[in-house]
């Protein structure tokens, strides 16, 4: 039993250093960063955040630090819609947004031409090939 549980911890710990990699790459922010950047008028920013989270429009996730939210998912104060028709698939097959996070900064084989999804995310031309690829991979891992 011990053996599995360190394998589990090797595990939860790779993973950890992953995401922690993923958000140095490219970036992220607390609640209230990203509220700012959302709308610089607000007299509470990191409720902008939360409420454009809850809504679905942006991911985030949980770090020593707290919530944080990448940052390539907005361009100008606004959070590329894509974002959250990737939330909605990947949520509806059983992902968390850890998992998707973690698909959008790896590379995947069903996109031509990009390393990763999150450098594609910035393109409106790119939605419909980031969600098949996206589809395929969920296709891919439930069976």
């Amino acid at each position: 039993m011990p053996r599995s549980s360190s394998l589990q911890d090797r595990s939860r710990a790779a993973e950890e250093q992953r995401i922690s990699d993923a958000l140095d790459r490219y970036g992220a922010v607390p609640a209230r960063e990203m509220g700012q950047m959302l709308d610089l008028q607000a007299d509470r920013p990191e409720r902008v955040a939360r409420q454009r989270h809850r809504a679905g429009d942006l991911i985030a996730v949980w770090t020593d630090e707290g919530l944080i939210y990448p940052y390539f998912q907005i361009r100008g104060g606004t959070p590329h819609p894509v974002i959250a028709k990737m939330r909605r698939l990947a949520t509806s097959h059983g992902w968390t947004e850890r998992d998707l996070l973690l698909w959008l900064v790896s590379p995947e084989r069903h996109l031509d031409g990009a390393p990763v999804p999150a450098e594609m995310v910035a393109n409106p031309a790119n939605e419909a090939t980031l969600l098949r690829a996206l589809a395929a991979r969920l296709v891919r891992d439930a069976t």
